[in-house]
């Protein structure tokens, strides 16, 4: 049996990938969570009220799309899924401002409310999908399933996830404040793409790698 380690899994490529992935999906929500409601008032005049209902649509969609995203990456393949999740959260990105490169497109509350949908389904999709992803790539590397890898991967997400509502709310921040929100949203719209672009490659690579015994 393999030992296990944190570091002997997060080393790997493909994993890396993964725990990129998770970084980038908590990222955009955190600095959602400390900087859209300044938007929102300084452009609409919102009230705190229709501020927090807003930012409540994207949990209230995590949290329902959740108990249907676990059988579908089940039945399918999580890095497809992890793929999606993603893509859906990069255009929610670019639909919350919207990212200023749409220079047709001008603020308006139902692209915001359409982001925030966006993000709690690109949100289910990829948190749900990192765990077994890196657990389906343990597992063909010799290492045994069970609850001693369970807890080592969660604790990998999780670790993850905490780092990305830390940078991205301080990395949004300071792009806001230095630049606009929707200069921001641009910026982790286009990381998102990217990572996807990232994820795929690595995932062709490691798929061809395994197919020929290497």
């Amino acid at each position: 049996e393999a030992q296990l380690s944190m570091w002997q899994l997060t080393r790997k490529l493909p994993v890396a990938m993964v725990c990129l992935s998770v970084f980038l999906v908590n990222a955009p929500w955190a600095f959602l969570d400390t900087s859209l409601a300044v938007y929102l008032d300084h452009t609409f005049n919102w009230s705190a009220t229709h501020v927090g209902l807003l930012l409540l649509i994207g949990g209230v969609v995590y949290v329902v799309s959740s108990p249907v995203v676990g059988p579908i990456v089940d039945a399918t393949r999580p890095r497809l899924m992890l793929i999606l999740g993603l893509l859906t959260e990069g255009c929610a990105m670019m639909l919350i401002g919207p990212v200023s490169v749409f220079s047709f497109l001008s603020p308006h509350p139902w692209l915001d409310y359409l982001g925030m949908v966006l993000i709690g389904f690109g949100f289910s999709m990829t948190m749900i999908s990192a765990a077994p992803v890196i657990i389906n790539y343990a597992t063909s590397r010799g290492y045994e399933r069970g609850m001693s890898l369970n807890g080592l991967v969660s604790g990998i997400v999780l670790s993850f996830t905490f780092m990305g509502n830390i940078g991205g709310a301080l990395l949004g921040g300071v792009l806001t404040d230095s630049y606009h929100f929707r200069i921001t949203t641009t910026v982790y719209a286009i990381a998102l793409f990217v990572q996807v672009m990232l994820f795929v490659t690595v995932t062709v690579v490691d798929l061809c790698q395994a197919d020929t015994g290497a």
